[in-house]
């Protein structure tokens, strides 16, 4: 069973200037983990997919996105950072459902899951005073990144579980790798950040 993950870019230059310059520097996922053997990539599994513009959007003009089906948490997590990078960087907006249900009564730019399910992208130092509780969980910084969600150690409202007996290396074991998994990630995007700033694709 596959799915997507999409950007609607406002218009048809920012798409095409959107993904001229990813294709010259996107990294997948195993690339950006290569030099770091802690962060377990299975060996049936080489965290290759890349960036398409053939990706399926019910109703929408220039999508650029993944196509894809299973993967790792970690691989999941790089994903949609990047989604959420370039729909601050140069996407649509619009007004959408789930935003209204977070209290949001205007535009933002958003992305698109599996065809029709729009999230709004809210930058926390804007949105967070403004959203409602439920509206939490799309808040991320600037650069569309927000830490890995340690279901291990909490549960979806946030409170804490309980660590049975025994588990407490694992936690630990868990908790290091996705401390490193998330400075990797937040690192790539920032490096993008740092390179359209430079180029400065939509400027001119």
């Amino acid at each position: 069973m596959g799915a997507s993950i999409s950007v609607p870019l406002k218009s048809q230059r920012a798409f095409d200037r959107t993904t001229e310059f990813m294709e010259n520097h996107y990294r997948p996922w195993n690339e950006v983990a290569k030099d770091h053997p802690e962060v377990h990539i299975p060996e049936q599994y080489d965290g290759t997919r890349n960036l398409t513009e053939n990706v399926w959007c019910h109703g929408r003009q220039f999508n650029y996105g993944f196509d894809y089906s299973g993967g790792m948490d970690h691989e999941y997590a790089y994903r949609y950072t990047i989604i959420k990078w370039m729909a601050l960087r140069a996407g649509r907006k619009a007004k959408t459902a789930v935003g209204r249900q977070y209290g949001i009564t205007v535009p933002t730019v958003y992305y698109v899951y599996d065809g029709y399910d729009c999230q709004p992208v809210l930058p926390t130092e804007e949105w967070e005073s403004k959203v409602n509780d439920y509206g939490g969980h799309n808040l991320c910084d600037q650069h569309g990144f927000k830490p890995i969600w340690r279901l291990y150690k909490y549960k979806p409202d946030g409170t804490p579980k309980e660590i049975p007996e025994g588990a407490e290396q694992y936690v630990a074991e868990r908790d290091a790798e996705n401390d490193i998994i998330d400075k990797l990630i937040s690192e790539e995007v920032q490096r993008l950040s740092a390179l359209w700033e430079q180029e400065k694709p939509l400027d001119d």
